[in-house]
C-alpha cells in the first residue's frame, strides 16, 4: 500500500508541471497561482477539521514565514517560469532544492555536510550553468532565472520547517493548512498590484485548477504525510530524482520539447547529482539505523 501511494504521489507532482504549462494558456501565472492555492486551502482545512487536527500554531510568526515561501512565493515563482520556460527544464531547475538546502543548512543551521553532499552540489552547480547558459542571455534564460529563485524559495522554507520542528511538536497536516492560509496573502497583494489578462474558461482549465489544487496539494500531501509515517526517509526522497526526470520525459513526449545540447548535459549532471544526494541519504540513514 504505502509504495502503491509513493509511485501515486510521483506521477501526480511529476505530471503537475505539464498541466500546469498547458493551463497557462488560459489563464495568467499570478491567477492560476492564487486559485490553485485557494481550491488546496479549502481541501485542508476541511480534511483537518474532520480530522480534528487544525490548531492554532504557537510560533505564528515562523508559521507565516514558512507559508511564504513554500507556498507564496513558491507558487508565484513557479507559474511564472512556466509561461516562458519549458516544463521538465522549468521541474528541473526547480528541483536543485536539495543543493540549497546543504548550502543553507550549513550556514544557518551549522549542520553537518558530508563531503558527498558537497560533491554532489559542485556537480548541481555545474549542471545548473550549463542549463541557464549565461554566455548567451537569450531566450528563456528570464524563466530559467525564475525556476532557479523557486527552488531557493523551497530550500529557505525547508530551513524554516526544521527551525518549527526544533521548537515544537507540531501535527504536519495543521501547519501545512495554516502555511498555506498565509502563504495565499502574497498571491492576494500580487493580484491587485499585476493586471493579468482576462481568464479564458474552459473545460481544461477546470480540469487543471482541480487537479492542480485538490491532487496535486490536498490530496498529494494527505499522501506524503502517509509516506513519512510508512517508509524510510531515503525512500520517499526518491520522489527528488523521479519527479523531475519524469517531467521531463513527458514534457518531450506531449508537448514536443527537447533540450539544446547544453541543456541535456546540464540535466544528466543534475539528475546525477539527486542521485548522488540519495545515497548520501541512504548512508545516513543506514549509519543511524545501526547506531540503534
Amino acid at each position: 500500500m504505502a509504495y502503491a501511494a509513493f509511485l501515486f504521489i510521483v506521477l501526480i507532482w511529476s505530471y503537475s508541471w505539464i498541466v500546469v504549462k498547458l493551463a497557462l494558456q488560459f489563464i495568467g501565472p499570478f491567477d492560476f497561482a492564487f486559485f490553485r492555492t485557494f481550491i488546496g486551502l479549502i481541501a485542508l482545512f476541511l480534511i483537518g477539521i474532520l480530522s480534528k487536527k487544525i490548531k492554532t500554531p504557537k510560533h505564528i510568526g515562523l508559521v507565516a514565514l514558512l507559508g511564504i515561501f513554500q507556498t507564496g512565493i513558491f507558487l508565484i515563482l513557479a507559474c511564472w517560469a512556466l509561461v516562458a520556460g519549458g516544463a521538465g527544464k522549468t521541474s528541473i531547475l526547480v528541483y536543485t532544492m536539495p543543493f540549497w538546502v546543504v548550502l543553507l543548512s550549513k550556514f544557518l543551521l551549522k549542520e553537518k555536510v558530508m563531503f558527498i553532499q558537497w560533491t554532489a552540489t559542485f556537480i548541481a552547480l555545474c549542471g545548473l550553468i550549463l542549463i541557464l547558459e549565461p554566455w548567451s542571455m537569450g531566450g528563456n534564460f528570464f524563466s530559467k532565472f525564475l525556476a532557479v529563485l523557486c527552488g531557493m524559495s523551497w530550500a529557505l522554507s525547508v530551513v524554516v520547517a526544521k527551525i518549527i520542528h526544533n521548537k515544537e511538536d507540531t501535527d504536519i497536516l495543521s501547519l501545512t493548512a495554516w502555511q498555506m492560509f498565509f502563504g495565499i496573502i502574497p498571491m492576494v497583494i500580487v493580484s491587485f498590484i499585476v493586471k493579468e489578462r482576462p481568464i479564458d474558461y474552459s473545460d481544461y482549465l477546470i480540469f487543471a485548477l482541480l487537479y492542480s489544487g485538490l491532487f496535486a496539494t490536498a490530496i498529494a500531501w494527505a499522501l506524503w504525510l502517509y509516506l513519512l509515517k510508512k517508509l524510510p526517509p531515503h525512500i520517499v526522497g526518491l520522489n527528488v530524482l523521479l519527479i523531475p526526470a519524469l517531467a521531463i520525459l513527458i514534457s518531450w513526449i506531449q508537448l514536443g520539447e527537447l533540450p539544446s545540447l547544453s541543456e541535456f548535459f546540464g540535466i544528466l549532471l543534475i539528475l546525477s547529482a539527486l542521485l548522488l544526494t540519495y545515497i548520501s541519504s541512504l548512508i545516513a540513514f543506514r549509519k543511524q539505523k545501526l547506531n540503534f
